[in-house]
């Protein structure tokens, strides 16, 4: 199970991974996930993201589509900071 805060989501800003900023990417990821995954499994995704108050409990199967289209779909980032997320668990 990985937890995920999305509201208060650590950002990387810059490639050294030196400068972090905590912001909110809860409406962003879920606009993403909704607008460009495809299939029901990403629906049920972006609505679950949504609906949570802070944190995101996914499960391995949500935890692997969310990076699948992470890898896809994010700016690199946005990727190097939920790889981290998911990583410190």
């Amino acid at each position: 199970m990985a937890r995920v805060n999305f509201k208060k989501f650590p950002l990387f800003m810059d490639i050294a991974h030196k400068q972090l900023l905590v912001r909110d990417v809860k409406d962003e990821v879920c606009g993403l996930i909704y607008a460009h995954g495809t299939g029901i499994a990403y629906r049920g995704l972006a609505q679950k993201i949504y609906n949570a108050e802070d944190e995101v409990v996914l499960d391995e199967k949500e935890t692997k589509l969310l990076l699948d289209f992470a890898r896809f779909m994010f700016t690199p980032n946005m990727i190097d900071s939920l790889e981290q997320v998911l990583a410190t668990q």
